[in-house]
């Protein structure tokens, strides 16, 4: 009697495991297996409503646009047709593979650029950012024109409280720390 008894309990177990990969509830298989035994058993393959991810192969819910396993995009829209093409997700027009955008529409496949390449380094950084965060290199703004800037010696000043070389423009000094305004003559032009 109690293998009798442990046999249905090992059905009911394997029965909400089987119905649960396939989508359906494990508890409520679980009680089935139990209570019918090997028959609960067999019918948990007939559970849930399944579909098969075409890039991992695992069995996935029926109404999952995105499958849980690869995080691969499994929808209608997105799913490759038998003729080798795509269907494009605003006008369902068909699509070839590697095209940049849709012939009907126009809608751009390609994602929007969000990064630059330094042309110092070759790295690549954001496409806001202002200065290479790998080399130190300054982008010029688009919008805004930049002063010209002189060269070597004329690029300097002297510090007149410590007699520190600074950059002309800087707002303190580097090595006593004493503050420029615009107007201070506490530093000497060279």
């Amino acid at each position: 009697m109690e293998i009798f008894v442990l046999l249905w309990v090992v059905c009911g177990f394997f029965a909400a495991v089987v119905a649960n990969n396939r989508g359906a509830n494990g508890c409520l298989w679980f009680g089935l297996g139990v209570l019918l035994g090997p028959i609960g058993l067999a019918l948990s393959f007939m559970a849930g409503d399944t579909k098969v991810c075409h890039h991992c192969q695992s069995q996935i819910p029926a109404k999952a646009t995105r499958c849980p396993k690869c995080q691969g995009e499994v929808s209608a829209e997105s799913g490759r047709n038998l003729n080798g093409s795509y269907r494009c997700p605003k006008c369902h027009a068909p699509v070839s593979v590697n095209a940049p955008e849709c012939p009907k529409c126009g809608l751009s496949f390609r994602p929007p650029q969000t990064t630059k390449k330094c042309p110092d380094c070759a790295e690549e950084v954001k496409l806001e950012a202002r200065k290479c965060r790998f080399c130190g290199f300054i982008f010029a703004e688009d919008n805004v024109s930049l002063p010209e800037t002189p060269k070597g010696k004329e690029m300097m000043k002297t510090c007149s409280v410590c007699g520190f070389e600074i950059i002309r423009y800087a707002p303190t000094c580097t090595r006593c720390g004493i503050s420029f305004s615009p107007g201070d003559q506490s530093a000497q032009d060279q």
